[in-house]
């Protein structure tokens, strides 16, 4: 027992002697370590559209959350380059060319374009350069001060001073500007009016606070001065041994940059040092470090190493012996907190919370009895820090961690131990145990009702009436899953919620729901703690978690009020003990201490400001980003990276797009980068949409038009060939059939002109000839001759008729086929006995088809020439050719006979006339003349078969 309280003396007297370390913030670093295209940072920006701009001596960039974009290079390591945000414009100074040495270029949309300078100072170096609250460009050349009018032209608005000239200008009040010479600080307003606000020496930056006061920071051989100026008041705020770089104000606060510290100046006076980076050279040719806050609230700061981003400065972790906080309670108006080694107090008034060790050693939860009392708890037994100051440790014996106590009505305090649970009566000095359950218990809860709850290491939660039932009868119910029930809570509805790696509401006897969350993002797995918030709602707290549950069930399902973390400036992934102040401020134990968040860091709306799309590519290359591109059919790949311009906790950020006004959103995603490949024809105008909460998302106010063009086989042009063609094509069709209508037409009309001709006529003739042979005065003799006449005359027309019949057949157009048919009527024509027939035809015809016309006129030539020979020359030998020439064909019929010189007239019947009209009808030449042997007559026709 002594050797206990040995070691329990010595680690008081540990704690009487250490101090707290400075606080921890957020901060996230970008430079050469983390793969940043820059290390040695002079200036950060923010312009109106969102961009960080980022000044190092690998150039000039621009962020925008997603990439660092190069858009002015560093022409020398001496070369200042610095951003000037004015509203709109993005002005900054770059190397140039002596005497002057540099010149002024203005950023928009990543493209620089250089801004002329004074006519009467275009030869002279500019010393200094700031832009008004309106945008207005503002510089100091030589100790003159010229302003930018709004047609670009330039305005000289002071003098040159040659005893005290002006060497620093900085953004004033309404409008105006703030001038430093080396001896005071002087104001000039809109209507370029001069006045001296202060005598003070050597300002090197100065900013207006929200009250109207003038924060001037000075640098004097013993370091850095803050001053506050007033109408006549110089209060001095701070002074640091160091080279002041960079002031910014926000809420009252100013942060101060020095080499190898950044400082916090509170408006109550309070002083912090954020340690923003070691100390190096003062080299004059360097530019340190430049403070920036951006839309968000964020601070940026230019290091020496990269640039740094504060989510939430004012949310810190005050780390005491570097070491985790695990319980927080309230004592006498402070907070306590103990952790593994070591506790404190925290003071909470103001500002800057300050910490001091406190003398009760205690790894557990503290609990201040009704009588003021104040106990701990280590591993040997409980501790005491009595009203005197007295300090017991080893009471009750080894009883292993000890979780926050319960007090009921009647003033005792039931401790929650790893042994069990303890009771301390009223006004009671040792706390005994109570013989519960054998298990271990975790935490302990007095309702409303004056209901005692305590949660076990099996997963049970057992309660009892302490003033009504007996000190070791319990009711005990078991929850869902066997686990260790951590903290018990009660809700404004009444409710009892028990934490076990989840959690659990009681919905009567034996009956217990586990819950869940709408907001799917957030787990309660992974939930140890409950508190109250005074705002409404219950703070869910374990490994990564830190959210505010509405108390209000539906369907097992609660909403999500509210979730800490990166947003709020939280240095540390979650917590286990919580406490909430009633202006909103909540402390947090946490792996990295106490930590802060402030009630303004909680009350920073969720929502990007906005979103824009900073990048397009189609097949690697870079697009318009105001769009109105095309992209080719089917072979198309487009990529699209979008950008919400928030830097405080980039994981949260969820983007989703869509392709035209009338289409669905997409589903949200993580990535902001979006690829689409092979997209159909059409008007596109793509649209994107942020949001850090998944629910609210911001609003549209631009889109990227672009158009996907159709397959060739689409395009208007080439409808209009098709239809002209299908015009075209449809006239031709008509215009064959109605040719194929004439030709029909003219085939019938012939066909019936050579039925009336043949036929009509013959039959006719033989109707006379029959009614000549009919009267009763014919002789006998004369009858015969008749009858031999009609016969003749009814074979003439069976002839006739064949010829027009066998024209009409199939196959009958083939040019063999008529050959063939015209020897076999000149076989019935000619007496073999006195006439030799010959035939001249190719030995392999072709597959050559005549149309009915050249078929019928061509027939009736070779005929009608056949019919002549036989009748009238008397011939020995008939030769009927069929042959082919150069151009067309030849077909003859020669014969040995009387010919042309006894008197033949080879055209009676059809006459010459006839002959000639039929060739001339198909293309042809006809030629009549003597025969082969100067003898006899030779009737031959050339033709074309294609025409």
């Amino acid at each position: 027992m002594r050797q206990i309280v040995r070691v329990a003396l010595v680690f008081v007297a540990a704690l009487e002697c250490d101090e707290p370390q400075g606080a921890q913030r957020l901060r996230r670093t970008f430079g050469w370590e983390t793969g940043s295209p820059f290390q040695q940072v002079y200036s950060v920006e923010q312009d109106p559209e969102g961009f960080l701009w980022i000044g190092s001596h690998q150039g000039y960039f621009r962020y925008d959350g997603n990439e660092f974009k190069r858009v002015l290079p560093a022409e020398s390591f001496a070369g200042q380059i610095k951003g000037c945000t004015g509203v709109g414009r993005q002005l900054v100074l770059v190397p140039g060319p002596a005497p002057a040495g540099e010149q002024i270029v203005e950023l928009r949309s990543g493209m620089a374009s250089p801004i002329s300078r004074p006519p009467t100072a275009t030869d002279l170096p500019i010393g200094d350069r700031a832009c008004s609250e309106h945008g207005a460009l503002w510089l100091v050349i030589q100790g003159h001060v010229f302003r930018q009018l709004p047609d670009g032209g330039w305005k000289q608005v002071v003098e040159s001073d040659p005893l005290d000239p002006v060497r620093r200008i900085f953004r004033g009040r309404d409008g105006g500007m703030l001038l430093a010479t080396l001896e005071e600080l002087r104001e000039i307003d809109r209507y370029d009016n001069v006045s001296t606000i202060a005598r003070i020496r050597a300002v090197g930056h100065a900013v207006i606070d929200n009250d109207h006061s003038i924060l001037a920071l000075t640098w004097r051989r013993d370091g850095g001065h803050l001053h506050r100026l007033t109408p006549g008041s110089n209060r001095e705020l701070l002074h640091w041994p160091g080279r002041p770089m960079a002031l910014e104000v926000r809420h009252g606060t100013a942060w101060v940059g020095f080499d190898g510290a950044l400082i916090a100046v509170s408006s109550d006076g309070m002083i912090e040092n954020l340690d923003a980076g070691r100390p190096h050279s003062f080299d004059k040719s360097l530019n340190a470090a430049d403070l920036v806050f951006d839309q968000e609230g964020a601070l940026w700061v230019a290091e020496w190493h990269g640039v740094s981003i504060f989510s939430q400065p004012e949310t810190r972790a005050f780390v005491h012996r570097a070491t985790a906080s695990r319980w927080l309670t309230r004592r006498d108006g402070k907070l306590l907190t103990s952790s593994w080694d070591s506790t404190a107090l925290v003071e909470t008034d103001g500002s800057t919370p300050r910490i001091e060790p406190f003398p009760l050693p205690s790894i557990a939860a503290f609990c201040v009895d009704p009588s003021g009392r104040t106990w701990g708890g280590l591993f040997d037994g409980l501790t005491l820090l009595d009203k005197n100051g007295a300090v017991s440790t080893g009471i009750g014996g080894p009883i292993g961690d000890v979780g926050p106590c319960a007090i009921d009505r009647s003033g005792a305090v039931w401790f929650p131990t790893n042994e069990g649970l303890f009771r301390l009566a009223p006004q009671g000095t040792r706390p005994v145990p109570v013989q519960a359950r054998s298990e271990a218990i975790h935490s302990a809860l007095v309702d409303s009702q004056g209901m005692l709850w305590i949660g076990n290491s099996e997963g049970a939660v057992c309660y009892q009436h302490p003033e009504q039932d007996p000190i070791d009868q319990w009711h005990c119910e078991q929850l869902p899953l066997p686990r260790p029930v951590f903290d018990l809570i009660e809700t404004s509805r009444g409710e009892i919620w028990a934490c076990s790696r989840g959690i659990h509401r009681r919905l009567g006897p034996d009956r217990w729901e586990s819950l869940q969350t709408s907001d799917r993002s957030v787990e309660l797995t992974h939930v140890a703690g409950l508190a109250p918030s005074p705002k409404g709602g219950i703070w869910a707290l374990g490994a990564g978690v830190v959210v505010r549950l509405a108390d209000r069930v539906e369907n097992a399902t609660v909403a999500t009020l509210e979730r800490l973390g990166a947003w709020q400036g939280m240095p540390v992934n979650g917590a286990k003990d919580a406490i909430e102040e009633p202006d909103g401020t909540i402390w947090l134990s946490g792996g990295l201490g106490l930590i802060q968040v402030p009630a303004r860091a909680r009350e920073v709306a969720r929502v990007p400001t906005r979103v824009a799309i900073t990048a397009l590519r189609a097949d690697q290359t870079e697009l318009p980003i105001q769009g109105d591109f095309t992209l080719p059919y089917q072979s198309n790949r487009l990529e699209v990276r979008a950008s919400a311009f928030s830097y405080r906790d980039p994981a949260r950020i969820r983007y989703r797009y869509r392709l035209r006004d009338r289409d669905d959103w997409s589903e949200s995603v993580s990535d902001p980068v979006f690829r689409f490949y092979n997209l159909a024809p059409g008007d596109y105008s793509l649209s994107v949409a942020a949001s850090l909460s998944g629910a609210d998302w911001t609003s549209i106010t631009t889109s990227v038009p672009f158009r996907v063009l159709r397959p060739w086989y689409l395009h208007p042009l080439f409808f209009a060939c098709l239809t002209a063609i299908a015009a075209a094509t449809g006239w031709w069709l008509y215009r064959l059939r109605v040719t194929r209508l004439l030709s029909l037409e003219r085939q019938r009309a012939r066909i019936a002109m050579d039925l009336h001709d043949a036929i009509g006529s013959g039959l006719g003739s033989i109707g006379l000839l029959a009614g000549v042979g009919a009267r009763a005065s014919s002789a006998p003799e004369q009858r015969q001759v008749l009858s031999d006449q009609i016969a003749k005359i009814a074979a003439e027309l069976g002839m006739s008729l064949s010829e027009i019949v066998w024209s009409l057949r199939p196959g009958s157009e083939q040019l063999s086929n008529l050959a063939s048919y015209l020897k076999e009527r000149a076989h019935l024509l000619f007496d073999p006995s006195r006439v030799r027939f010959e035939t001249v035809f190719p030995e392999n015809w072709p597959d050559l088809a005549l149309s009915l016309p050249m078929q019928r006129n061509l027939m009736a030539i070779a005929l009608e020439a056949l019919g002549n020979a036989a009748r009238h020359a008397r011939p020995t030998r008939i030769e009927l050719g069929i042959q082919p020439r150069q151009r067309g064909w030849l077909l003859w019929v020669d014969d040995d006979g009387l010919g042309l010189a006894a008197g033949v007239n080879p055209g009676t019947g059809m006459g010459l006339d006839n002959m000639r009209r039929r060739a001339q009808e198909i293309g042809g030449e006809i030629e009549i003349g003597p025969g082969s042997g100067n003898s006899g007559t030779r009737v031959q026709i050339s033709f074309d078969p294609s025409r």
